[in-house]
């Protein structure tokens, strides 16, 4: 664990509360597409963001994975993702479809202009 992630778990994360996903839960559909889902909490009463302080898993790594907040698909099917602060869990409902399916490149996902 990096020091800068362990410092925010340990900053952020303990004081953090009310942790939500955005958005509550992830469709995918098609080899190429991707969610990044953003873990929120309250300090102070004030809206904090732990999406990078959070432990991520997926419940069923061969339909989905995830890395940061950022969900991918991998097989068709359905499964959870759990994000952890602090000791605290919230699960996301992960469906997955057409995950074999090769779309051509799209030049607004794909290509970046120069």
């Amino acid at each position: 664990m990096r020091l800068p992630t362990l410092l925010t778990l340990l900053l952020v994360g303990a004081a953090a509360r009310a942790q939500s996903p955005t958005p509550a839960s992830v469709r995918l559909d098609g080899a190429r597409d991707a969610r990044q889902v953003l873990l929120t909490g309250t300090r102070a009463g004030e809206p904090v963001d732990l999406t990078r302080a959070a432990r991520w898993r997926s419940a069923d790594p061969r339909v989905a994975r995830v890395e940061n907040g950022r969900v991918v698909p991998v097989g068709d099917g359905a499964t959870t993702v759990a994000a952890t602060v602090a000791g605290r869990t919230v699960r996301i409902p992960v469906t997955v479809a057409h995950a074999r399916r090769r779309d051509p490149v799209d030049f607004h996902r794909e290509v970046i202009p120069v």
